[in-house]
């Protein structure tokens, strides 16, 4: 199974396989050189969430997994305009741009 994470430098949402795992890769975004985490490096996140901004008054917002492309009020009361949740996009990692495993 994937792994989800996001690159140290620019956020970019990346997922590698675990044969991937400990291994110096190169961001497919930013270029940034960086090691590829384990889930145990990440601390298994409980639950995963995005944020993203209200289209209506431009607030914070944030949403967990099971609310990813659903349509909800903004709750804000001023607002409360619909707004759908943004699905996040993770970039695979390609196994092309390896650089090199430090443990070998």
């Amino acid at each position: 199974m994937s792994l989800k994470f996001e690159c140290p430098h620019c956020d970019a949402r990346l997922s590698a396989e675990p044969e991937l795992y400990h291994t110096e890769i190169d961001c497919p975004t930013c270029a940034h050189t960086f090691v590829v985490p384990t889930p145990e490096d990440l601390g298994h996140p409980a639950e995963e969430k995005i944020k993203f901004l209200c289209p209506g008054c431009g607030r914070k917002l944030s949403a967990t997994e099971a609310q990813f492309g659903t349509e909800m009020p903004c709750p804000f009361t001023d607002c409360e305009k619909p707004v759908i949740v943004p699905r996040p996009e993770w970039k695979p990692v390609p196994t092309t741009r390896l650089k090199k495993n430090p443990g070998s």
